[in-house]
């Protein structure tokens, strides 16, 4: 197995950095690349709700979803995940029956004036694919620094 794990200290308190990470309208403006298109964030933030991302980014539909595990907000937040690009010109089902599952953890923590959030991405078995993860979640993380502050 490879794990990822990737910190971002965010100049926000932390129920702001908090709703920023749950509220879909505010996901919108961070999690998806900046190229994306036709993003649609749905989640249910109740134990084994579900929470599904989808974006377009340069002519290819992806989607990540899964269930929360654990909500305890504004502390910690894990879900399953599954992530799939998806070939075809429309959406069709949440998940693909075969998409690999892995879990997604994040921790909020207070940092004095500061958020520090260190999210761990688990059960990866690639170690190309787990390096792309990491790269993406880096910059999702910076982007969300830069939503939460605004």
């Amino acid at each position: 197995m490879t794990d990822v794990t990737v910190k971002q200290l965010i100049s926000a308190p932390r129920y702001r950095v908090f709703r920023a990470w749950t509220d879909p309208d505010e996901i919108v403006q961070w999690w998806p690349p900046p190229d994306s298109t036709n993003t649609r964030i749905d989640m249910d933030l109740t134990l084994n709700g579900v929470v599904s991302y989808r974006a377009t980014t340069a002519g290819r539909h992806f989607q990540a979803a899964g269930n929360f595990t654990e909500v305890d907000g504004p502390l910690r937040l894990v879900m399953t995940w599954r992530f799939e690009i998806i070939l075809m010109d429309r959406w069709e089902g949440i998940m693909p029956p075969n998409a690999k599952e892995t879990t997604v953890s994040v921790e909020f923590r207070d940092r004095g004036s500061l958020t520090e959030i260190e999210l761990s991405h688990t059960g990866l078995t690639d170690p190309a694919a787990a390096a792309e993860m990491e790269e993406r979640w880096a910059s999702s993380l910076s982007r969300l620094a830069e939503a939460a502050q605004a």
